[in-house]
């Protein structure tokens, strides 16, 4: 969107800038596709809105999705995929069985079973929030590093170990290289 404002400034008072796209004529050729990029995708969002509107009625996809309205082209394919499938009483039921689905299963693969085993492979007795935690890509502060790496290991310590996933996850939240793990795990 930036790029795209930058471009039509420029188009404005071509004049102005003129000796600037002589000197850099990459930066300009990379600000005018950046700002096509754009156009693009905004049309694409408004073409996915405007089906929208048509098959649930305006009022109601303002109702339902209002919290979308700003969101980009992609949700909105989506969304319109929906649209094209199903009636809305339909489509918000099958959004909200998603959501409640996520929340209650943080991460796939992760959970616990009923036994309290971990479908990835840790160790019985290892805290779901744990393996949580450690499942983040999210970097860690370097103040808050010391407390997880003593959880991991008062974990191995008391003989409950925790999967290469997780264990390899731990470690990158820490900021160590784990790209050399998972191809060593791997035979590469």
């Amino acid at each position: 969107m930036y790029m795209e404002q930058i471009a039509e400034f420029v188009d404005d008072d071509e004049e102005a800038f003129k000796d600037r796209m002589d000197i850099d004529p990459e930066l300009w050729t990379k600000i005018e596709q950046a700002a096509e990029r754009s156009r693009r995708q905004r049309d694409k969002k408004q073409e996915a809105l405007k089906k929208c509107y048509e098959l649930w009625g305006e009022d109601n996809v303002k109702r339902h999705f209002r919290h979308l309205l700003d969101k980009g082209d992609y949700t909105w394919a989506k969304v319109r995929r929906l649209a094209m499938k199903h009636d809305l009483k339909t489509a918000v039921g099958r959004i909200r069985e998603a959501i409640y689905w996520r929340v209650t299963n943080p991460r796939p693969g992760c959970e616990s079973s009923d036994e309290g085993e971990h479908r990835c492979g840790c160790a019985v007795g290892i805290p779901t929030v744990f393996v949580t935690r450690c499942s983040t890509k999210r970097a860690l502060n370097p103040g808050n590093q010391v407390l997880p790496l003593k959880e991991w290991a008062e974990h191995r310590d008391g003989g409950k170990i925790t999967c290469f996933q997780h264990s390899r996850g731990i470690a990158s939240r820490l900021g160590m290289q784990t790209r050399g793990l998972t191809a060593a795990a791997s035979g590469v």
